[in-house]
């Protein structure tokens, strides 16, 4: 797991009590929002001559980002040191955010965990989170669930969404706290109305469920197509099989084609493969097994073993694709390792009639008894007849 990046809010926390320090940050933010970066610093560099934390934080902001001077981890933790021992939190997450990772200082868990506990004790959410975070991991500290659960509710209480998101996936997993599934969506559904796109998409997929709250597949279609909208993968595939199907919405192929075709253009296979199948059979488009067959192909070679089937059915018929029972064989044989049973059996076929590949009794009975141990039925009746005709001696 990620920790969450730093702080850039320069001017998050209330003005300096000098009405000296609070001209020079209300100047430098002016500038900065003006892109004015280099005069920024110039303004920012006045304000750490008078120990003004935030202007020594902003400093350390601007070296991290490159930004009126040249890119500088070690200049940036220099500069949210000074900063940080002055109490200020942000700086104080900030230092422990580059120990975490061993950006311009060594890589150290246990003084990331020990800044980010600094600034957690002030209020500070984004380092109550980490802090969680770090428990959970057992980084730079023993791991302990209850600890992290405490930490991530500090900050979940102050409205950080990641924690509420976070305590909602312990309370479905049972880590730290008793399982229970209820509590996991009343997490899940503060972060989901905090506007995250994952949590909005976890919140649908109990709704849809029926996990920790009465299903509801209209409320389901109702948090997809709100993570959906902020461009969330996932929620738009979902959504997208909800127009197909109808349910929770008015069923709209050309919808569902619409939100694919987002997910799929982000290359998500899941969604490059449903587009295939419209495409193959004409529902919201006119059917085109040009496209589809590319659809499939696309997501096969990102390991989609249902479209590695289908692109192997394209090119053993030839439709969409030129005829070629050998790339026919080699997509079956991807399928057919991963368990599917459609492909175990057609590569069994291939194999039985010595087509695309060279004929083998062997090697078809044995694809052709994977399929059979799953219940396939042609599996058995062609084993059968194999035997019967002395190609093999047992089913």
């Amino acid at each position: 797991m990620k920790l969450p990046g730093i702080s850039v809010c320069v001017f998050v926390l209330a003005a300096a009590s000098s009405a000296a320090f609070a001209d020079e940050i209300s100047d430098a933010k002016t500038l900065l929002k003006n892109g004015q970066y280099e005069q920024a610093f110039s303004t920012l560099k006045k304000g750490t001559e008078k120990n003004n934390p935030r202007a020594e934080f902003g400093l350390g902001i601007l070296y991290m980002k490159g930004q009126g001077v040249p890119k500088d981890d070690a200049q940036a933790a220099d500069w949210f040191r000074k900063a940080a021992e002055k109490g200020f939190a942000p700086a104080q997450y900030n230092l422990g955010f580059l120990y975490a990772g061993g950006r311009g200082v060594p890589k150290d868990d246990a003084m990331a965990v020990e800044w980010y506990r600094k600034a957690a004790g002030q209020g500070y959410d984004r380092a109550q989170y980490n802090l969680g975070l770090m428990y959970e991991l057992g980084l730079g500290v023993a791991k302990d669930y209850s600890q992290a659960v405490d930490w991530y509710r500090k900050a979940a209480a102050k409205g950080h969404a990641l924690a509420a998101g976070t305590l909602g996936s312990l309370y479905s997993a049972g880590r730290g706290v008793p399982k229970d599934e209820v509590q996991a969506t009343r997490w899940y559904r503060k972060a989901a109305e905090r506007g995250g796109a994952a949590d909005q998409y976890r919140l649908a997929n109990r709704y849809a469920d029926g996990l920790g709250i009465a299903k509801d597949v209209r409320s389901a279609a109702g948090w997809y197509r709100k993570a959906a909208e902020l461009g969330y993968a996932p929620a738009q595939i979902n959504l997208g099989a909800m127009y197909a199907s109808g349910q929770g919405v008015e069923k709209s192929n050309a919808k569902a084609i619409e939100w694919f075709r987002k997910a799929a253009d982000k290359g998500e296979p899941s969604a490059q493969f449903n587009l295939g199948v419209m495409y193959s059979e004409g529902r919201g488009v006119e059917r085109n097994y040009t496209e589809a067959a590319d659809c499939f192909q696309k997501a096969a070679e990102k390991g989609h073993v249902s479209a590695q089937y289908n692109i192997g059915d394209l090119y053993r018929t030839g439709t969409g694709v030129p005829k070629d029972e050998r790339i026919a064989v080699g997509w079956y044989r991807k399928a057919a390792e991963r368990g599917h049973v459609g492909a175990q059996v057609n590569l069994g076929v291939l194999y039985l009639n010595g087509r695309g590949v060279e004929k083998d009794y062997v090697q078809a009975a044995e694809w052709l008894r994977k399929a059979f141990a799953r219940g396939n039925g042609r599996a058995g009746s062609l084993l059968k007849s194999m035997k019967d005709k002395g190609m093999i001696d047992r089913i």
